[in-house]
């Protein structure tokens, strides 16, 4: 299933829009208000590290939804319908508006409005024609005055260089033309109408600008468990093997986000590791939703716990992680003695291709000691898939639905 984000951002001003299988005569010379629905504002506090991963692969359990994010709107003028070789211009300038806590459909798409979080309203102008686009970038590193175009001619695109530490779900979005003119459900509008979309026109006949969202990251989910040799525990036991840090090593962590392309697709392109390594850690969420140092995990069960929050990467052929664990192996309240902590790499990679944006995968760790760690990474992407196996003890080789090759 696809697991882009789809929102209505330009709902129409229903004050002055009719339809003619009412009777009534579309008023082409009315003004129409660009407004973001009739949803109020979720408020949305900083804190001091990303929010993490945005919505889940859909039903009951993982909803699809929408949680208050703040969201950057952009539009662009292309001038008047039917003018060739006008200038664009900015209308709107990165203005941030915030989502809702929305619910998804029976589809598991999440389809809502936006808020305006300025009080100006914007309106349609004339016979402009314009092109929207939006980003969600959670706390990455930037300047909100590198969010603004300012003086720049969206003509040369527009794009701004990020920083992320593993917390963030950077997303990008614009709205699919032909699949709004055919939610109209409008008969004076068409596909043959697509270059008068989006405009005061299309607005009047229901076109809705729906900015799809698509993630640009690659999304690890952490479980661990014991091994099937091994005995459960109780979560107190004292002498339980605790994972206290997990480490994704080397990894990409600069980047320059193409917000508005000049040709091809929105994008994140990474740019050159540093001459130190950048390593991004597993974090835990805190009662109030902030996300802070790992707080360490007791491994009790044969069934997979999680382990911390997701961590977001930019996609790469292969990964290297790094877990730590302890053991109060003499019950003394302390693990500072001889051959209590332990830590061990395992690469992480699939049987082909390389990981993709917008795919989640898990991770499960089976402790059967110590010592004695195993890895196993399964595909939940946001799309559905397969799934592989990575076995540091086994030597076969494994396919994309865990199945080991002989």
């Amino acid at each position: 299933m696809n697991k882009t984000w789809i929102f209505a951002t330009m709902a129409l001003a229903l004050g002055t829009s009719c339809s003619k299988d009412k009777g009534i005569d579309i008023d082409d010379s009315s003004l129409e208000e660009i407004v973001l629905g009739v949803g109020s504002s979720v408020s949305v506090q900083p804190s001091s590290r990303g929010n993490g991963a945005v919505g889940g692969l859909g039903g009951v359990d993982t909803p699809n939804n929408w949680n208050g994010e703040q969201i950057y709107v952009y539009c662009i003028s292309n001038g008047e319908y039917g003018v060739t070789g006008a200038a664009k211009t900015v209308k709107i300038d990165g203005e941030l508006a915030t989502a809702p806590n929305g619910t998804e459909d029976e589809h598991g798409v999440n389809k809502t409005t936006l808020t305006w979080n300025q009080t100006t309203p914007y309106y349609y102008n004339g016979k402009d024609v314009y092109d929207f686009y939006g980003v969600h970038i959670d706390d990455a590193t930037v300047e909100p005055a590198d969010m603004k175009i300012g003086q720049a001619d969206p003509a040369d695109g527009f794009s701004v260089d990020i920083t992320i530490d593993g917390t963030q779900d950077i997303m990008v979005a614009q709205p699919v033309k032909t699949d709004d003119i055919t939610a109209a459900a409008n008969a004076e509008v068409t596909a043959a109408d697509v270059d008068r979309v989006y405009s005061a026109w299309s607005a009047r006949r229901n076109v809705v600008p729906n900015l799809v969202f698509k993630h640009l990251l690659t999304r690890f989910n952490f479980q661990a468990q014991l091994g099937d040799t091994e005995t459960e525990t109780k979560e107190d036991a004292p002498d339980a093997i605790k994972i206290t840090k997990i480490e994704i090593l080397n990894v990409y962590d600069n980047g320059t986000l193409n917000i508005i392309p000049v040709s091809g697709d929105q994008s994140l392109e990474p740019k050159g590791k540093a001459e130190t390594a950048v390593n991004f850690v597993v974090k835990s969420k805190s009662e109030d939703g902030k996300l802070t140092d790992l707080t360490a995990v007791p491994v009790i069960s044969k069934t997979a716990a999680p382990v911390g929050e997701d961590v977001l990467l930019y996609p790469e052929a292969s990964y290297t992680i790094k877990i730590y664990t302890e053991q109060d192996k003499n019950q003394n309240g302390n693990t500072e003695d001889k051959d209590e902590k332990w830590s061990e790499e395992f690469p992480i990679a699939l049987s082909k291709g390389s990981f993709v944006a917008g795919s989640m995968y898990d991770i499960n760790i089976k402790v059967y000691g110590l010592q004695n760690i195993k890895v196993e990474a399964s595909l939940t992407p946001w799309e559905n898939g397969g799934s592989i196996n990575v076995d540091s003890d086994n030597t076969g080789k494994k396919d994309d639905t865990g199945t080991t090759e002989p």
